[in-house]
C-alpha cells in the first residue's frame, strides 16, 4: 500500500517535471529575444528555476532595471507565456504557464474592511503629565 502511494507519487512528480520542461522550452522558443543582448531567454530561465518570482526579484538578478523588467514581463503576459499568480494589483508574482494551479493555492490576503470592524480604529490620546 504505501508502496503504491510512493510509485503514484514519483509519477506525478513526473509528469509535472515533464511538463515544466515543455513549457519553459515553448516559452524559451515564443520569447522573442532576437536581439543579441535580449534578457527575454534569461528571464525566462528564472521563471523555470524559481516557480514564483516577483519583477523586483527578477531586475536584480538579470540586471534589468525594473521598468524593462515591467515591459518584458508585460509582453510575455500578452503572449500567454507567463501568468500572473497573485491576486493583487502590486507586488505581483510570475510564473510559466503551465504552473496556473499556484494560482489557486496563492490566495489573497484577507483584509478586514474598516466598515465590518465598526469603523476606522479610534485616535489615542497622549496625557501630558
Amino acid at each position: 500500500m504505501f508502496l503504491t502511494c510512493v510509485a503514484d507519487e514519483v509519477a506525478g512528480m513526473s509528469g509535472r517535471v515533464s511538463a515544466l520542461e515543455r513549457q519553459w522550452r515553448l516559452a524559451r522558443s515564443q520569447s522573442g529575444a532576437r536581439r543579441k543582448n535580449s534578457r527575454a531567454e534569461r528571464i525566462i530561465d528564472l521563471l523555470a528555476a524559481c516557480p514564483m518570482a516577483s519583477a523586483t526579484r527578477i531586475s536584480k538578478v538579470i540586471g534589468l532595471s525594473l521598468k524593462a523588467t515591467h515591459i518584458y514581463l508585460e509582453r510575455f503576459l500578452a503572449d500567454g507565456l507567463i501568468v500572473e499568480v497573485t491576486h493583487r494589483a502590486a507586488r505581483r508574482l510570475f510564473a510559466l504557464r503551465g504552473l496556473e494551479p499556484l494560482r489557486q493555492v496563492v490566495q489573497p490576503p484577507h483584509r478586514q474592511s474598516w466598515a465590518a470592524a465598526g469603523g476606522a480604529p479610534e485616535r489615542q490620546t497622549l496625557v501630558k503629565l
